[in-house]
């Protein structure tokens, strides 16, 4: 193993001050490392790769910076794998002791976005999608506005706690008007960024790991099977809703959320030993393997478009599949979300295990069925209680004659 240091100008911050980093050669490939040191460029020495000066707090940098050197030096004395040692390195960054120069939470954030960047499509178990890191960037620069609408963009990391986070809520919701779930995802990520900052240095705990998050039940939105049946008889043949309608329909049929209708191909389609066919993909949100019986009606579309489904871009889908409920007079505002759950609620309202409903929609666990379709699963209710035994059902369709003992 072996190591260099190194000023990241490229990562000047915006009072000028650029991080020292290690950069860490071992079996062949290289890790940076940063020492959460910020200096001016001026006062990097090139040569003994230190900082310039006496000061309180050039000692202090220097004095971090030889510390992680040795720990550096024994770690290479060591026969370890590959493995072993990058877990040692991380703990050689977490011993130097905490951050030099002045680090706020803004700092923290981005370089947790640094640290991210890296694991998009890395190919290693913590890997996530270019996507999933493209939302966490949005989310910092909406966290950046609401930080500088109470002026408090220098806050440091420690300082964010419950009374901040309820502000961020009633700014969020109130004035942003997002939903409670996506507020909540932002404060899920303020969370992982601190975390962050706190394990590898970059600055103090904060009591921002007690704060509860507010969760709100909402009713799912779904079309019945009158809807549905009066989507799939409306003829919209030559309009130019029809292929709106082809796409909702699929969704209907398969329970596609948007980002598998973009990724659809005729390779998913498989069959087994009797014939039957199955679309067999891995859902592009969490990889969950979604095996799905291919109805004759989402077959019969897939043949109408040669397996190349028209879809557009998903704001112009949810802006015709407005235009497509108003014209059935539908009391409900269809969105490309509300496909996916009309599968999922018809299936468990004919009776199909909520087992096979979570194979079917590629969730993470049955709870996560459970949570948000279990309720609807009334149909099956009544079928499993008039087959498990005698047991005779009342309805509205009685003889009222026999209703009136009970007055």
């Amino acid at each position: 193993m072996k190591y260099r240091l190194f000023l990241s100008t490229k990562k000047t911050n915006p009072q000028g001050y650029a991080p020292i980093y290690f950069r860490i050669f071992l079996n062949g490939k290289e890790v940076d490392k940063s020492t959460g040191c910020y200096i001016q460029p001026s006062e990097f020495e090139r040569k003994t790769k230190r900082v310039f000066g006496n000061t309180h707090q050039v000692l202090e940098i220097n004095s971090k910076l030889n510390k992680i050197c040795h720990l550096l030096d024994e770690l290479s004395k060591q026969q370890l794998t590959f493995s072993a040692s990058f877990k040692r390195i991380e703990r050689v960054f977490n011993e130097a002791g905490t951050k030099c120069g002045g680090f706020n939470f803004v700092d923290v954030f981005k370089e947790y976005l640094t640290f991210t960047k890296t694991k998009v499509d890395s190919g290693f178990d913590d890997a996530i999608k270019l996507q999933t890191y493209r939302k966490q960037e949005f989310m910092f620069e909406n966290i950046k506005s609401f930080l500088e609408y109470i002026n408090l963009l220098e806050i440091e990391s420690f300082q964010v706690d419950q009374a901040l986070m309820n502000q961020f809520m009633y700014w969020s919701r109130q004035v942003n008007k997002h939903s409670v779930a996506h507020s909540n995802k932002q404060i899920r990520l303020i969370k992982a960024v601190i975390k962050f900052g706190v394990e590898n240095g970059y600055c103090k705990s904060s009591n921002i790991f007690g704060v509860k998050l507010k969760n709100e039940v909402k009713p799912i939105v779904y079309l019945n099977q009158g809807q549905l049946t009066q989507l799939e008889k409306i003829n919209l043949c030559g309009h130019k809703l029809e292929k709106i309608k082809d796409v909702f329909l699929f969704q209907c049929y398969t329970g596609f959320s948007y980002i598998d209708l973009e990724h659809y191909s005729k390779d998913w389609i498989t069959a087994d030993l009797k014939g039957n066919l199955f679309i067999r993909y891995y859902r592009g949100k969490n990889e969950k393997l979604c095996l799905v019986p291919l109805q004759q009606e989402a077959k019969q579309i897939l043949d109408k478009y040669n397996h190349c489904l028209p879809v557009i871009s998903n704001q112009k889908y949810n802006q015709n599949l407005k235009l497509l409920g108003t014209l059935l007079n539908f009391d409900i505002e269809l969105t490309t979300h509300i496909g996916r759950k009309t599968c999922g609620s018809i299936l468990l309202n004919k009776g199909v295990s909520i087992f096979t409903v979570k194979t079917i929609l590629g969730h993470s666990s049955v709870k996560t069925t459970e949570t948000h379709y279990a309720e609807l699963n009334e149909s099956g209710i009544l079928g499993d209680m008039q087959q498990a035994s005698n047991i005779h059902l009342a309805n509205n369709l009685e003889d009222k004659s026999q209703l009136k003992m009970f007055a």
